[in-house]
């Protein structure tokens, strides 16, 4: 490049190498930079300057964006004007993204408006960044065999969801990836998740528990074997969000952490999708699992 252009840069946290074989639409791409080739990116600066400083941010410790296994940061690009044009597409990539696989694929610095020239920035015109903290796991990463899956799936699938109920079990989803209250607090994770399982499964039964495992496990169980190892992780679950919401302390069970989160968030993201293919509504999707057996 010999001329100044104009361009976006989106700088993307817990992603690995896989991430380069996203093919993205608008002109967007997947690329990638060790860390003394963006050092030398940026070295033409102005150090005294604040652009300067939200440049440096991307390979600080504010945000986990680098990958140190790798010792590279991972970028989507494309020029500032297609990504003006094109400026939620991102935030539906990324949630489909999240959507499709287990790991907490954030963008949480964007360069939107950088001159370059010569592959060295020039100045940062318009920047943005994440206010809250971002939890540096899950990592997100690809399989080679699941590409042409999640191109498939990035074109079916459409979001934001027509059924509310739907949307409202996804928005959860999402949520559950978030830091609470300046450090991420896992019991706030697992009750927001669960929230996502009574949108899709509670018509105010009292039977919560046995409906909602029930239902997530002839929902998503391939065999009877698996429904039933589905449903009693859930009905576990169940038992640990009420000592949760009552504070109670029992030694049977121990404090929520990132295995059962991700658990939990697998269950909720197949159910979410298994309830798209089925495209049916609320009451629909209820009379439809309470005539299944297992």
């Amino acid at each position: 490049m010999t001329n100044e252009e104009i361009y976006y840069m989106g700088f993307l946290a817990n992603v690995d190498s896989s991430i380069l074989n996203v093919k993205l639409d608008h002109g967007f791409a997947m690329e990638s930079m060790s860390i003394d080739q963006y050092i030398n990116f940026i070295s033409d600066m102005n150090k005294g300057d604040l652009d300067y400083l939200d440049a440096k941010r991307v390979i600080s410790y504010e945000f986990p964006i680098i990958n140190h296994d790798e010792k590279k940061i991972f970028f989507i690009k494309n020029t500032a004007k297609k990504f003006s044009q094109n400026y939620d597409y991102l935030t539906k990539v990324l949630t489909l993204l999240r959507l499709f696989a287990e790991g907490n694929i954030q963008i949480p610095m964007q360069f939107q408006s950088a001159p370059i020239k010569e592959n060295k920035l020039l100045h940062i015109y318009s920047s943005l960044r994440t206010i809250k903290p971002i939890k540096p796991s899950p990592k997100y990463t690809l399989k080679d065999q699941n590409i042409e899956i999640l191109y498939d799936f990035m074109k079916t699938v459409k979001i934001p969801f027509e059924h509310l109920y739907l949307q409202l079990a996804l928005d959860h989803l999402e949520r559950s990836y978030e830091m609470f209250y300046g450090s991420h607090d896992d019991n706030l994770s697992f009750l927001t998740l669960m929230i996502g399982f009574e949108a899709l499964f509670n018509r105010g039964n009292v039977e919560l528990t046995q409906t909602i495992s029930r239902h997530t496990a002839v929902l998503i169980g391939n065999c009877k074997t698996e429904c039933n190892r589905i449903y009693s992780d859930i009905r576990n679950f169940y038992k640990r969000r009420s000592y949760i919401v009552h504070a109670i302390k029992a030694k049977k069970f121990k404090n929520m952490d990132e295995e059962d989160i991700s658990k939990l968030r697998d269950y909720l993201r197949e159910c979410i999708k298994r309830t798209y293919e089925l495209d049916y509504d609320k009451d629909e999707l209820f009379e439809y699992l309470n005539s299944k057996g297992f």
